[in-house]
């Protein structure tokens, strides 16, 4: 087996591995950290309570559901909260407003009935332009950004977090244990050396998985893994197959039995 075969199986083998843990990771918080996150916990429930008592949701098999029926019902009780707000280009100042521009309704004393000659396509639209803009009002409530960016973020972080343990196991971790081996080298008798062939430095691992973690985790996750892309590009271009945290650390792949061949052929010259 040749030694870029090698190499590239090695990668496959720590990749997975990597996903693997990261996805044991992410379980363990979901099932076990968030659920007893009291202030995550908190802050869903009034959530919900916010969606339900707005009107625009309902429950539905022990779930939240966005309304299907009593539009005007439930639009009216919602605007009765909130303030119109309409953020589309029709310019109406209320729903009261936007029913009557419409044209699909007739005003009886104070209730709107919608007009015979009015199809059901049609109404349906105005509908669910109303709903849309009566979901953006909602979600952009202070009070509900407020409880909803602190899930979000605790999420994130957590993920953050999941990465960065998962990854350092075994792009950090390991190497450092083995000196300049992963999982997948170790498999596939392959190891992380020095541009000049000496044993790689416990500096050198860590400035590598620094520049991985950056670039190949996270600036990846941000940039649509377009950073991910590039390394690739410059991986497959170099001779000695090295990537851009290799760059960084001065570091490349080799075959485990390199240094011990070249132990011997040193030893055989300095008997000559």
């Amino acid at each position: 087996m040749s030694r870029n075969i090698r190499r590239y199986i090695g990668s496959f083998i720590d990749a997975g591995c990597f996903l693997l843990l990261f996805y044991l990771f992410t379980l363990v918080v979901s099932y076990l950290i968030v659920p007893n996150n009291a202030t995550y916990q908190n802050n869903a429930l009034e959530m919900n309570q916010i969606l339900e008592e707005s009107g625009l949701y309902e429950w539905d098999d022990g779930e939240l559901v966005e309304i299907t029926t009593e539009y005007d019902a439930r639009l009216e009780k919602f605007y009765e909260i909130y303030d119109y707000n309409d953020g589309s280009s029709d310019h109406y100042i209320s729903y009261d407003d936007a029913r009557d521009k419409s044209g699909y309704f007739n005003k009886i004393g104070d209730d709107y009935v919608v007009k015979d000659d009015v199809s059901e396509t049609d109404i349906n639209v105005f509908y669910r332009s109303e709903v849309d803009k009566a979901l953006v009002i909602l979600f952009n409530e202070t009070n509900y950004q407020e409880l909803y960016q602190y899930n979000r973020n605790f999420l994130r972080w957590s993920s953050i977090i999941c990465l960065v343990v998962s990854s350092s196991i075994f792009y950090l971790i390991l190497p450092l244990i083995i000196r300049g081996q992963t999982l997948g080298r170790l498999i596939m008798k392959t190891e992380i050396a020095s541009q000049d062939d000496s044993k790689v430095s416990i500096p050198q691992l860590i400035v590598r998985y620094i520049a991985f973690f950056m670039i190949v985790v996270l600036m990846s996750l941000w940039l649509y893994f377009i950073p991910l892309g590039v390394n690739l590009l410059v991986y497959f271009i170099d001779k000695k197959r090295r990537s851009l945290p290799d760059f960084f650390a001065v570091t490349y792949t080799r075959e485990k039995y390199q240094e011990t061949e070249k132990i011997i052929e040193n030893k055989e010259g300095s008997q000559i």
